[in-house]
């Protein structure tokens, strides 16, 4: 009986020092970079210059680029090039044919940059 006592003394102040905790931090909003969905894409071998074939020109291209808000390619530019303009320009048009993904930063859809390697390689 004595220890049914003290668990209904003690009930009171259970609940008093529950509600004078701070509340739990809110949960953090959701962000991540913009990005391309390399699978819808074209495949690249419909875009390698048929020069550059001829002349065994070979190279890596890495893109960078903004997606809109809107998930449409905004500015591109060679971050590094092939070496070859002929290349440099294909995977510029080969990135246009790819749908992309905004950003999203603390919740909200945004602008952001993201980057693309193309590899051109002669089999």
């Amino acid at each position: 009986m004595r220890s049914l006592l003290l668990i209904l003394a003690l009930v009171p102040l259970l609940a008093w020092a529950q509600s004078s905790l701070p509340p739990p931090p809110p949960k953090p909003l959701p962000s991540y970079a913009a990005s391309v969905e390399v699978k819808s894409c074209s495949n690249s071998e419909d875009y390698y210059p048929r020069q550059s074939k001829q002349l065994n020109e070979s190279g890596t291209v890495v893109l960078r680029f903004f997606v809109e808000a809107d998930g449409k390619l905004g500015t591109v530019e060679v971050e590094r090039s092939s070496g070859y303009r002929r290349l440099d320009q294909a995977a510029r048009r080969l990135l246009e044919t790819c749908r992309f993904k905004p950003a999203m930063v603390q919740g909200k859809i945004d602008r952001g940059p993201a980057t693309l390697e193309v590899v051109w390689k002669l089999d």
